[in-house]
């Protein structure tokens, strides 16, 4: 047996451990589905069988291959769309950080939690600042780009905190340490150092 069709290789059979099965006997096929790409997508199993009468049983598959925040927004609100409770700029949990952040920052949306993250081992939470040799720092967690190519971070710094036009990226390379294959830690540090009164937040853009 094999899968044939459109999109064969989203469709992983793994074959009874018999290769043979007896009359009225039965046996189970597993199959893994690993979409290759966003929408609905089809195949064929087939089965070779020695019944002259059926030599060949098809067996029709398919499944909805899901973008990383489809992905999300179905396991916490069993939905795809951008709309209603699974909105991105919702807050469902009215713990004041949206559903774009919550996803950002490793937090639970339906559970109120706004926790700042844990400097140095934190794997979930908002971002803190911190000053290290007269520099102000924010560290943070994101999303690996293996994990979520639907969401960018771009640590920003400023002098004045409502200042539309004073947001600045940094120029210093950021320090990045890995929690796991979906999650990464990450300090940015401001370009400029000692001065008495200086802002720092995260960009985050959804781009899915």
């Amino acid at each position: 047996s094999g899968a044939i069709g459109d999109n064969p290789q989203d469709f992983q059979i793994i074959p009874p451990p018999a290769a043979e099965i007896a009359p009225g006997a039965s046996a189970a096929v597993g199959i893994t589905f690993t979409p290759a790409a966003r929408g609905n997508r089809r195949a064929v199993m087939r089965v070779n069988s020695n019944d002259p009468a059926k030599p060949i049983v098809d067996v029709a598959l398919a499944g909805t291959g899901l973008s990383q925040v489809e992905s999300w927004r179905n396991l916490y609100f069993h939905q795809t769309e951008n709309t209603g409770d699974a909105a991105d700029l919702e807050d469902p949990d009215q713990d004041g950080v949206n559903n774009l952040l919550e996803r950002a920052f490793n937090l639970h949306p339906l559970q109120s939690d706004a926790s700042p993250l844990l400097a140095g081992s934190g794997t979930s939470g908002m971002p803190i600042t911190s000053r290290v040799a007269g520099r102000l720092c924010i560290e943070y967690v994101r999303r690996t780009t293996a994990s979520d190519t639907g969401i960018t971070y771009e640590p920003l710094f400023s002098s004045g905190i409502e200042s539309p036009t004073g947001w600045a990226p940094t120029s210093r390379p950021e320090k990045v340490s890995s929690i796991d294959e979906q999650w990464e830690r990450v300090i940015a540090e401001d370009d400029l150092t000692d001065v008495p009164s200086r802002f720092a937040r995260i960009r985050v853009i959804s781009v899915d």
